[in-house]
């Protein structure tokens, strides 16, 4: 049997993996959502629950962190000039 990784709340990449793809099979108006993908991944309902939040709270970071590094890029290439942009005559 061969090891996979696990994250600190003791799930492997395999299980994150089919989480995702059970949270996009049963969306949200599902019924009985949790009770299916807790089904789907074979763990409780709690710890899927909990893991899903924990992904979505780690999402909003991530994508709040990419918009931060690009307004920072933009702001420090802000005074420098564009080459791709087209340059124009001041009347």
């Amino acid at each position: 049997m061969t090891k996979t990784a696990t994250d600190a709340h003791g799930w492997s990449d395999e299980e994150i993996s089919l989480l995702h793809k059970a949270l996009l099979k049963f969306p949200p108006g599902t019924g009985q959502r949790w009770k299916t993908v807790a089904a789907y991944c074979c763990k409780s309902q709690k710890d899927v629950i909990k893991k899903a939040e924990w992904l979505n709270a780690r999402r909003k970071i991530e994508i709040d962190e990419k918009r931060a590094a690009i307004a920072a890029a933009a702001k420090a290439g802000a005074g420098k000039g564009n080459k791709n942009r087209p340059q124009t005559a001041l009347p």
